[in-house]
Formats: structure tokens, C-alpha cells, sequence
């Protein structure tokens, strides 16, 4: 289900659906979209696409996708499921992440072996064709992670591309080289399309060493926490926003960190922009028995119309 604004969020419709119908046991994690045909004006005429994770009823087993015109939310439209297994030759998770440009969607997911990440990661492209998205499997990036504990290192991830369609980055938080960043709990990882996403440059690994300064810790170890989000601006350059915390017994710090290039991606910076009360945590009046709002930070990144200013926001 949706909730819509045709008035740039004057006034909303609420529970506007079913724009995919869910067969199993049901969905979470959904990723939202507009899709507006080349040329059209009239709101009622664009789409909303929705993807989403879909258990059937062992494990998460396929995707669901569903498509609506605008202007017909309620009636009409297509939805479909891709079924994971031997015949789809992945076995995905949840769309962890996913951006639209140029009426492009991509979705990127973990490969899943039925435990946990299976060193392999997934980039799903959507493309408009009559009154549905079709979305099929464009890129399988080879990844092995680390194992520690029993558990594959690898955590989140982003996908973000220029207004054009043409420049792209996917960014992950992993380990796979236990000697690049030794003291450290996972990192950065970033791979750069520049042909609208048929090839990816190699991955390139970015490291933690201004964080401790800029924290002003007394710890040595640190690691990139769980969320992230992303934005490519107009010079083809990409901005994240994500938290990065010490993970000793002896500290706590932690902060909001830009994490950007000025340089296509051959250099990489980090800024403190924020060190908030709780990552996660307990917000407001939790006297007396009180919930207050359990939430948290949870850093978004967004562009102005021309793509030459940058915009971060975050939870306190």
C-alpha cells in the first residue's frame, strides 16, 4: 500500500493499493518508485513500482513487484514475483537498497545460501515496459567476505547514480581483507559504472584513519554501523552519510561521518558532521514507565534540484 501527494505534499491519499499483491506469507523491507514516461506531465499518468522481500513460508523465497499507474491506483496494473532457486540462479535476501534514474530502478541484495551472505552480490535493473517494471539480474559482483564467529562479514549497502543514468557507485560495509584495515570491525568498500551500469570498475577499499582523530577517541578499533544512504551529484561525484563507532570496551564514541570524492572516486574523505545522544536508543520522556520512541539515527542524503548542493539529515 501507498500513500500519495499529487500537490508536492500539500495534502495526502492514504492507503492508496494494493499496488502488489503478496501470495505467500507475506513482505517487508519494501522499495518505492516513481516512474515517469519520458515527456509526461500529468501525475496521473506516471507509475509507482514497488519490490519488496517475500517469504514463502520456509524462507525469504522470492521477490514480489508490483506496478500502478497514478491515476488508477486501485484498479488495473500488474504485479509478478521472481522465485529464487535453480532456475532464477541466485538465491537473494531483501533489496537492501535501491535508487531510480533516468527511469532506470536498480535494487541491489545480498546472494543467500540459507544461513547468511554467499560472497556474491546482486544488482537487479527495472525498466518500464508497457504498464510494468520488469526487473531482471544485471550484474553478479564477486565478493568474498570474512568469516568471524561463524558469521560472513558483510553488513549494508547502497546503490546511487547520477541524475543521467550513466554514473553509478554500490557501496557496502564488509571485511575482506583482514590486513587493509586490521583494527577495525568492517569498512568501505565502493565499486564505479560509468556506462549506465553493463560493467563495474574494480572495488576499491576506504579506510577509517581520520576517524579516530576526528572522534577524539581513547579506542583503536573501529566500525562502520548499520545504515548508510547515498546521492551522486552533478559532477558525477558520490556522497554517503553513515555512523562510525569505536568498538572497545574502553570507549563509546561514535558520530555521523560524511563520506565523499571531489574526484570521480580516486580520493576519499570523511567529516564528522554529528556526534548524537544514541545510535539506537530510547528518545523522550521514558519516566514513569514510559516508552518514549525507540528509534534510531537512521542518516539520509539528498541533492538540490540542480545536483550542486548536498543535504544530510539525521535523528537525535
Amino acid at each position: 500500500m501507498i500513500d500519495i501527494s499529487k500537490d508536492g505534499g500539500s495534502t495526502w491519499t492514504s492507503q492508496q493499493g494494493p499496488i502488489a499483491v503478496i501470495q505467500k506469507n507475506g513482505g517487508r523491507y519494501p522499495q518505492g518508485f516513481i516512474v515517469n514516461p519520458t515527456g509526461n506531465t500529468n501525475p496521473d499518468n506516471a507509475f509507482v513500482s514497488v519490490h519488496g522481500a517475500n517469504h514463502d513460508g520456509t524462507i525469504w523465497g522470492s521477490y514480489t513487484h508490483g506496478t500502478k499507474q497514478i491515476g488508477s491506483l486501485t484498479t488495473g496494473g500488474c504485479n509478478d514475483s521472481t522465485v529464487f532457486g535453480s532456475s532464477a540462479g541466485f538465491l537473494g535476501l531483501i533489496p537492501d537498497a535501491g535508487t531510480i534514474a533516468n527511469n532506470t530502478i536498480w535494487i541491489t541484495d545480498k546472494t543467500y545460501d540459507g544461513t547468511g551472505y554467499s560472497d556474491t552480490i546482486l544488482i537487479r535493473k527495472g525498466t518500464l515496459g508497457g504498464s510494468c517494471v520488469n526487473y531482471y539480474i544485471n550484474s553478479k559482483i564477486y565478493f568474498p567476505v570474512v568469516s568471524q564467529n561463524g558469521n560472513k562479514r558483510f553488513s549494508r549497502m547502497n546503490i546511487a547514480f547520477s541524475a543521467d543514468g550513466q554514473t553509478g557507485y554500490l557501496s557496502v560495509f564488509a571485511i575482506n581483507d583482514t590486513t587493509f584495515e586490521p583494527d577495525s570491525t568492517n569498512y568501505l568498500c565502493i565499486w564505479k559504472t560509468t556506462d549506465g551500469g553493463n560493467t563495474w570498475g574494480k572495488g576499491k577499499a576506504v579506510g577509517l584513519d581520520c576517524v579516530k582523530d576526528q572522534l577524539g577517541s581513547q579506542g583503536n578499533k573501529f566500525g562502520l554501523m548499520t545504515q548508510m544512504d547515498g546521492v551522486v551529484d552533478k559532477n558525477g561525484n558520490l556522497h554517503l552519510i553513515f555512523a562510525i563507532g569505536c568498538y572497545e570496551s574502553n570507549c563509546n564514541e561514535w558520530g555521523e561521518f560524511a563520506t565523499y570524492t571531489t574526484d570521480g572516486g580516486t580520493t576519499w574523505k570523511m567529516q564528522l558532521l554529528d556526534k548524537p545522544v544514541n545510535f539506537a536508543g530510547s528518545f523522550g520522556d521514558t519516566t514513569g514507565g514510559k516508552a518514549g520512541l525507540w528509534e534510531d539515527t537512521r542518516g539520509q542524503v539528498a541533492l538540490s534540484q540542480a545536483g550542486d548542493k548536498v543535504f544530510y539529515v539525521w535523528f537525535d
